[in-house]
């Protein structure tokens, strides 16, 4: 798997934590149209894919980089560790991450099982209105009990206090705004026009990825600046996501005993 690839699996991934665990009942079964896409916007979206395939890139992107780190762990059975990773990149604004970290709760994954806090961090994931995770939100809530309704809106006041989208974006505008000054080693964050090339040294470097590319290319806003980088990451979604057919979850029936005749 190229690294391009293997990026967009993690954002699969992350997805498919939610949808699949969330899901018990055929809630699930709408998809969204697939937003219309201009050239400009193909463009700046491969270019961020194929830029945060760049493993010291990927690094200064804490959102993205906690919520790789994040599924590895959950991968390898480390609940709990991938609990407090799908947290870090959770303060920087990244809602898939937010999601995990509601099916976590919701199933007691690394954690013990609390519906309400479940809730609270799902209707923070769907804040940014991907339809998949407001789906999901809609279907946490109508599975609440009253009380846990009542908990669910308590809890979702303190998570909002530390975690709110302008809070956790405002830390990822700082972070994106640091790496960028450090352009070149230009205080003023002067770009020029060198280029950027891939180590080749067998571990970070990957033939089907672009071995270079201009400073300013790599450097510009889609990739750095936080607002138009959380854009383009919507449009990611929308586009990988949302516009992706959902499987169906009935409810649970009981199974016929072997060799009875079915029922009509």
């Amino acid at each position: 798997m190229t690294r391009r690839f293997a990026f967009l699996a993690v954002l699969a991934t992350t997805a498919a934590l939610g949808m699949v665990m969330g899901a018990g009942r055929s809630a699930f079964a709408q998809e969204a149209a697939a937003p219309v896409m201009d050239a400009g916007q193909a463009k700046a979206l491969r270019l961020l894919e194929d830029t945060l395939a760049m493993p010291d890139v990927l690094k200064e992107h804490p959102d993205v980089y906690y919520r790789q780190l994040a599924i590895n762990a959950y991968g390898g059975g480390l609940k709990q560790r991938a609990l407090k990773l799908y947290l870090y990149a959770a303060g920087y604004a990244d809602k898939p991450s937010q999601a995990a970290l509601a099916s976590m709760y919701w199933h007691g994954e690394g954690t013990s099982v609390d519906r309400p806090r479940a809730y609270a961090w799902m209707d923070l994931a769907a804040s940014r209105g991907y339809t998949k995770l407001v789906m999901l939100r809609e279907y946490y809530w109508s599975q609440l009990h009253e009380d846990e309704r009542a908990q669910a809106l308590l809890v979702g006041q303190e998570i909002l206090a530390e975690y709110n989208d302008e809070l956790t974006m405002r830390h990822l505008r700082q972070k994106l705004d640091r790496a960028r000054r450090n352009v070149t080693g230009s205080r003023l964050g002067f770009i020029g026009n060198g280029i950027v090339k891939q180590a080749s040294n067998g571990v970070n470097y990957d033939p089907d990825q672009p071995s270079s590319m201009g400073l300013a290319e790599f450097y510009s806003d889609s990739i750095w600046n936080a607002d138009a980088y959380a854009q383009l990451k919507d449009l990611q979604w929308k586009l990988q996501i949302d516009a992706k057919p959902s499987v169906t979850v009935g409810d649970l029936q009981m199974a016929a005993p072997a060799g009875a005749e079915p029922r009509d």
